[in-house]
């Protein structure tokens, strides 16, 4: 799925289900370059101005009128009004959607104003170089996470719908109870250290293709999708895309208990 085709799908759902847009204003001109070339650092720059201008277009008076929050900034208005619709998914929000927000937007402020103490983070965060010497390379990792970022809201908007029909919550000791033994339940895959590895990776990274996962093991793509086979639609969901790879998306609901997942697997990666 192009990334025009996630935005737009997001801005779709977004619409049906609020009854309002997610954006003030239509951020097509924003979309309408992020396929084109980058050759140098003054298209590295403008590219991620761009990405970073997509959030500054959140329908921040929409949102603050249905939370009754006064919020600061259109990222923190979207923050609060998500969180608002899908509490149960709070740690997946911070780790697969606000966080790569602000790391794009901080490396944006780092190449508009040249100084910044934190830009380490974001360096770190995109595993680019400082100073930037491949700005072809730099840009696919950064537009990665960014495409990342709306696959993420699109789980989360789904996962609203579960929230709504599971009616009355499980106390939560019961609940944990039923989740670590569910968990247990996979132990005889994990006997097999190289899919504990990937079911960690895809834990950590997702969404990610089957084929980035094959690169990162070097191994073929058949043995990612036999090892992580028993995981579908359990731990993670999978969706195909055109080129035939299949993108991974780890349970919203699911990571919000990943340091028992962790534990019961065999301890932080």
């Amino acid at each position: 799925m192009s990334a025009f085709d996630i935005i737009q799908s997001v801005e779709n759902d977004f619409n049906a289900r609020f009854n309002f847009s997610l954006f003030s204003q239509s951020p097509i001109a924003q979309i309408g370059g992020m396929l084109d070339s980058v050759n140098n650092r003054d298209d590295f720059k403008s590219r991620i101005i761009s990405l970073c201008s997509m959030f500054d277009h959140f329908n921040k008076k929409e949102m603050d009128k249905i939370t009754e929050a006064k919020t600061n900034g259109t990222r923190k208005s979207f923050e609060v009004f998500i969180k608002n619709k899908a509490v149960n998914n709070q740690c997946f929000i911070d780790d697969k959607i606000i966080k790569p927000m602000g790391m794009v937007c901080l490396l944006r402020d780092y190449l508009v104003h040249g100084k910044n103490r934190n830009k380490d983070k974001a360096i770190v965060y995109f595993r680019i170089t400082d100073p930037i010497d491949d700005y072809k390379e730099s840009w696919e990792r950064v537009f990665s996470v960014y495409c990342g970022i709306f696959e993420s809201i699109l789980i989360v908007l789904t996962e609203i719908d579960l929230e709504l029909l599971n009616g009355e919550k499980l106390n939560n000791e019961l609940e944990l109870a039923l989740i670590e033994q569910y968990f247990k339940d996979f132990s005889y895959y994990f006997e097999d250290r190289r899919g504990i590895l990937m079911l960690k990776e895809v834990l950590d990274s997702s969404p990610i293709t089957d084929n980035e996962i094959s690169i990162l093991f070097n191994v073929d793509v058949l043995t990612v999708r036999r090892l992580l086979f028993p995981f579908k639609n359990k731990l993670f969901t999978v969706k195909y895309n055109s080129n035939n790879e299949t993108i991974l998306m780890f349970s919203p609901y699911f990571y919000e208990h990943k340091a028992l997942l962790l534990e019961v697997i065999g301890g932080e990666k």
